[in-house]
């Protein structure tokens, strides 16, 4: 018979976090200029979508999402920006990573942290919850 789990964990609390970036860092290893979007919960944290979010005129560039035990930062997942110049008829640069499907878990003690290697302004959201 395979194991069941019998006792099922449920998020205690839903809430959303978010940081904005503007200093240029293209570390992929040990960003200096890293900001935090989430930091989890005593408990442990699931997050279910990021969202990226530019704030004015974008170049072709990357934003990094990090991320860190505390000690030490790893590259979770890249975001190719494209170049946008917004204005009435075009938005800005936005990217929406669905994580449902598959969710981040961040243990007690972990955060996600964003980069940008343009040195452009971006606003970095996650939604999810705290265990």
């Amino acid at each position: 018979m395979a194991d069941v789990n019998t006792l099922p964990r449920f998020l205690a609390a839903y809430r959303s976090d978010e940081v904005a970036i503007t200093t240029a860092d293209s570390s992929l290893t040990a960003p200096a200029a890293a900001g935090t979007v989430w930091t989890a919960g005593a408990q442990g944290s699931r997050i279910d979508r990021i969202i990226v979010k530019a704030q004015g005129t974008t170049t072709a560039s990357m934003v990094r999402l990090f991320i860190h035990d505390g000690a030490a930062y790893f590259l979770f997942k890249e975001v190719s920006v494209s170049a946008i110049i917004p204005s009435a008829p075009v938005q800005a640069f936005i990217e929406d990573i669905d994580l449902a499907a598959t969710p981040l878990y961040l243990s007690s003690g972990y955060t996600l942290r964003a980069t940008t290697s343009s040195g452009e302004d971006f606003v970095v959201m996650a939604i999810g919850g705290d265990y």
